[in-house]
């Protein structure tokens, strides 16, 4: 292994890492959505409950045809915006998961290349270190050989 290589990889890690919290925030975004969907959602649902029971009341006391058609219209329109709320929560999750598989996937590709790069690092000190002691052991032989000589 030569120093360039070791750069380039720690280029590409450091890349891949860059990668991996851009995800983070695409998940991070994907979640806040879902929960922009929540709320969107329980707030129909709330709505809902709110007609039903002023339908309910109505009911019991007398009130105009027309006064209940309207409420019934009301509901109506509650009702669909349940249900368009409902999808988008079940779109917003989808495309929660989406974002936190590609945020997986972008953590297994960083971290099996931060352990490659380890690695890579690890050999490369590994033959500096013999390369290092054969030539301290090449020096202290020809010190020898010389005092040898000298005598």
């Amino acid at each position: 292994m030569n120093k360039t290589r070791i750069t380039r990889l720690a280029r590409l890690v450091a890349l891949r890492e860059q990668q991996q919290r851009v995800r983070e925030a695409e998940h991070a975004a994907a979640i806040r959505l879902v929960r922009i969907a929540e709320e969107r959602q329980l707030g129909c649902s709330e709505r809902c409950e709110a007609l039903d029971l002023e339908h309910d009341e109505s009911l019991a006391r007398e009130v105009s045809p027309l006064d209940l058609e309207l409420l019934g219209i009301a509901r109506s329109r509650a009702a669909e915006d349940l249900r368009e709320a409902e999808i988008e929560v079940s779109e917003a999750t989808e495309q929660a998961e989406a974002r936190r598989d590609d945020l997986l996937s972008a953590h297994r590709a960083h971290r099996s290349l931060e352990i490659y790069h380890e690695r890579v690092v690890h050999v490369f000190l590994r033959e500096v270190a013999r390369t290092e002691q054969r030539e301290l052991d090449d020096m202290a032989t020809r010190a020898c050989v010389r005092r040898r000589a000298q005598r």
